[in-house]
């Protein structure tokens, strides 16, 4: 698990570092639809060139499990 959360993060530094990353569109967290509060922290991850945003690490994790179901919320929200 830890070997697949480093090549994760790996490939992340790649994509931001290769090119222009599209800002996340949404005021809510992707998973749960929660709005996103800055005290809280909100974690940001870069999947294939985009910027998403989540309000736990519990929602990260979800999220990484199965990316391209959460990202057809976006090109609603643009």
């Amino acid at each position: 698990m830890k070997k697949l959360a480093a090549i994760f993060l790996l490939s992340i530094a790649a994509s931001a570092s290769a090119g222009e990353v599209k800002p996340y569109p949404l005021k809510t967290c992707i998973v749960s639809d929660e709005e996103l509060d800055p005290k809280r922290k909100p974690v940001s991850v870069v999947y294939e060139w985009q910027e998403v945003r989540v309000c736990c690490r519990e929602c990260k994790g979800e999220f990484q499990s199965d990316p391209g179901k959460f990202l057809k919320k976006l090109p609603a929200a643009e």
